[in-house]
């Protein structure tokens, strides 16, 4: 009895460690209306071709469906601006979820009932005369919106990289892993050679 609990937990220790080994990481984040997500198992490899479900989180209905392309990115427009559970299945079982709030959909650009179509530009109100051109106080904050985005956009990136960088396992990690399956693998010998 006690070499089948003993097996029974060995072998549950190495599953847990190659599942640990194999875990994928999606990261969502919002730009000029547009969700961008990144999805990359432990190793650093991107999870291309998985397949992408995004919710209503307040509902749970499905709003949209899709895959992840070479790259493990896959962006849309968000047809709703309410909470979004981003769930994403890649090969052989692994899953990762991530959300979006309704308030960074709407600091991100995302308009209420907005088409997929990219809006005209914003038109400036000039007289005739030779004054100086008047920009009304809505263009000039959708000016400083679009701005803004354009300068934030790299530091977004590098947010989602460093996000990347820690979330994958350390070589203190991997080790402390190994050592813990040849400390397993240890008091099991001592055990067996008692009997």
């Amino acid at each position: 009895m006690k070499k089948i609990i003993l097996g029974s937990l060995l072998i549950s220790c190495l599953l847990v460690t190659s599942v640990y080994a194999h875990k994928i990481t999606t990261f969502a984040y919002v730009e000029d209306g547009i969700v961008h997500t990144e999805t990359y198992f432990s190793d650093g490899t991107k999870a291309k071709h998985a397949k992408v479900k995004v919710y209503d989180a307040k509902t749970g209905k499905l709003l949209l469906t899709g895959k992840t392309d070479k790259q493990g990115e896959f962006d849309f427009k968000p047809p709703l601006i309410t909470d979004l559970k981003i769930v994403v299945d890649a090969e052989m079982g692994h899953r990762a979820i991530t959300s979006v709030k309704e308030s960074d959909l709407k600091e991100g650009g995302v308009e209420k009932g907005a088409s997929s179509k990219p809006g005209p530009s914003p038109s400036f109100q000039t007289s005739t005369s030779a004054a100086p051109a008047q920009i009304s106080n809505d263009v000039l904050r959708q000016i400083v919106r679009e701005e803004v985005k354009r300068e934030v956009a790299p530091l977004l990136k590098q947010i989602v990289e460093i996000k990347e960088d820690l979330s994958r396992p350390s070589l203190t990690t991997v080790v402390g892993g190994i050592g813990y399956i040849f400390g397993i693998f240890g008091l099991w010998a001592i055990w067996r050679k008692r009997d």
